[in-house]
C-alpha cells in the first residue's frame, strides 16, 4: 500500500509520518541535475494513515551525518520499489526530523522484510523543496549506500538494501 503525495499543511507529529513535497527528486527521472530537484516531492504527504499496524514488522533506523547547521528540518523517505524511488508523487514511508550536531536520526517503525532504498535531503529553508542553483544542490541531501550519480540521482540498483528484520541501522553521509 503506498500514500499519495497530497498538499496538506504540516502536522504536530514530525515523526514517521508523511511530509510536504520534497524527496522524490533523488530519484526523479533522469533529466539531469533539475531531476534532483524532486528529491524535495517524494516526501509530501502529512496526515496519511500508518501503513502497516503497530507490532508487526521490524525497525530501519536512518543515521545521517555531515549536516552543516541545524535550520529547518531533514525530510527522509523510505522506498521499497524502483518506482517509489524514481517517482516524484508516491512513497512507501517519510519522515522528518531535525538536525542536532551534525547529525539526524529517524527510526522507520513496522517495515517488512524487503528490499529497499532511503533518499534524504536537508530543508534548510523550511520551503519543502531541495533548492537547486546552476552548479547543482544547493542543499545537503544523501541516499543509502552513500551512492552518488553523476548528473542527477543514483540508480535504485545502487541505493537498494535488503531488510531481512527485525532491526537495521543505515548510516547515510550526505553532501
Amino acid at each position: 500500500m503506498k500514500a499519495e503525495i497530497s498538499m496538506h499543511v504540516f502536522g504536530p507529529n514530525p515523526g514517521d509520518l508523511p511530509l510536504p513535497p520534497g524527496l522524490a527528486a533523488v530519484a526523479m527521472s533522469k533529466r539531469c541535475l533539475r531531476c534532483l530537484a524532486a528529491l524535495a516531492v517524494a516526501i509530501g504527504c502529512w496526515g496519511a494513515p500508518s501503513l502497516v499496524a503497530a507490532g508487526e514488522g521490524g525497525v530501519v533506523t536512518v543515521v545521517a551525518s555531515g549536516f552543516a547547521s541545524e535550520k529547518g528540518m531533514v525530510l527522509v523517505a523510505l522506498c521499497n520499489s524502483r518506482e517509489d524511488y524514481e517517482s516524484d508523487e508516491e512513497c512507501f514511508r517519510v519522515g522528518r526530523v531535525p538536525a542536532k550536531d551534525g547529525q539526524a536520526t529517524h527510526r522507520f517503525e513496522g517495515v517488512p522484510d524487503g528490499t529497499y532504498a532511503v533518499k534524504l535531503f536537508h530543508d534548510e529553508n523550511s520551503n519543502d523543496e531541495l533548492d537547486m542553483g546552476w552548479m547543482g544542490a544547493e542543499e545537503r541531501y544523501g541516499i543509502s549506500n552513500d551512492a552518488r550519480g553523476l548528473l542527477g540521482p543514483p540508480d535504485w540498483d545502487e541505493a537498494q538494501f535488503s531488510f531481512e528484520g527485525p532491526e537495521q541501522t543505515l548510516k547515510i553521509k550526505v553532501e
